[in-house]
């Protein structure tokens, strides 16, 4: 069945990002994917100055986009743990509400897993028979979900996002032992699953630098060690040299090895030895479950 098309916006920490999809027979149709580096989190954890201008400059830009290929569809605006964290939150969505005359969905942790699960689980890659953990690695924070049949039955929100994880840490090697203690006591006695499954730029970019250093295996496929390398090869790096040797994103450099480190330590913590990188995320999961964010209380569809 062919659902209507939706423009959803995904406003992160360190990037905010759009799909203009429409859901058909339980996977989207993406016409139109764009990621811009506005990171709306300083180094110390706060929103920078001019945030609601920001989003709001971001949507429509991205609306801007969305009408030369139809003019037909409705915009949902939300947002993860750089809103959902602070105290700023009701200024930047009336603020933005003022500009857009939209309202951003601010989504709880348990919602921002169970719909990114769904996005994750319309990828015609994965097996709907198996039962999969999937994590999503934010700036602010990781979810962390464990299901089958694209049903969630364990969900986590841990504060140990890229982002955080930088801002709370004096070198690369606190890394590490920071991310671990964050998993051991967020995800508890997390179940066993068949298999682990991976979204978020910081994925993307392992799986990009896996093919640039030649290493082996099918390129979806990113196996702990892959990661380990990946961290090896940016951690003596300058920014710069990230950008340039590996075309990690600008806006991006600064975070990346504390991204893979929070990886690497999630997968030991899950006992996982390679997860599976998927392109369908929260936007996949919006797009799936509009909605919801009709009902009272949730983002305003316009």
């Amino acid at each position: 069945m062919k659902g209507e098309c939706i423009l959803a916006v995904d406003v992160g920490s360190n990037t905010i990002k759009c799909l203009l999809g429409r859901a058909e027979n339980g996977t989207v149709i993406a016409l139109l994917e764009n990621t811009l580096d506005r990171r709306i989190l300083d180094r110390g954890g706060a929103l920078v100055p001019g945030a609601a201008e920001i989003i709001s400059g971001a949507v429509a830009a991205f609306r801007k986009e969305a009408l030369k290929l139809t003019r037909d569809f409705k915009t949902i605006v939300a947002a993860t743990s750089a809103l959902r964290d602070s105290s700023e939150k009701s200024a930047i969505v009336e603020e933005v509400r003022r500009r857009t005359s939209l309202e951003i969905s601010v989504l709880s942790g348990k919602d921002e897993a169970e719909i990114s699960f769904a996005g994750a689980m319309s990828d015609p890659l994965l097996d709907r028979e198996k039962s999969y953990a999937y994590f999503d690695l934010g700036g602010g924070s990781v979810e962390v979900v464990a299901g089958k049949n694209a049903r969630v039955e364990t969900s986590r929100s841990i504060a140990v996002g890229a982002v955080r994880l930088m801002r709370e840490c004096a070198s690369c090697g606190e890394y590490f032992a920071r991310a671990k203690e964050a998993f051991a006591a967020g995800l508890g006695a997390f179940p066993a699953t068949d298999a682990l499954v991976g979204a978020g730029g910081a994925v993307a970019a392992a799986r990009f630098m896996k093919a640039k250093m030649g290493l082996k295996g099918a390129a979806h496929v990113i196996s702990l060690c892959d990661v380990q390398k990946c961290f090896e090869a940016v951690a003596p790096l300058s920014e710069r040299e990230r950008t340039e040797k590996f075309s990690i994103s600008p806006g991006r450099a600064d975070i990346i090895p504390a991204a893979f480190a929070c990886i690497i330590e999630l997968m030991r913590r899950l006992g996982k030895g390679e997860l599976i990188h998927t392109f369908h995320n929260m936007r996949y999961g919006i797009v799936l479950e509009a909605e919801r964010f009709a009902r009272p209380g949730g983002g305003v569809l316009a």
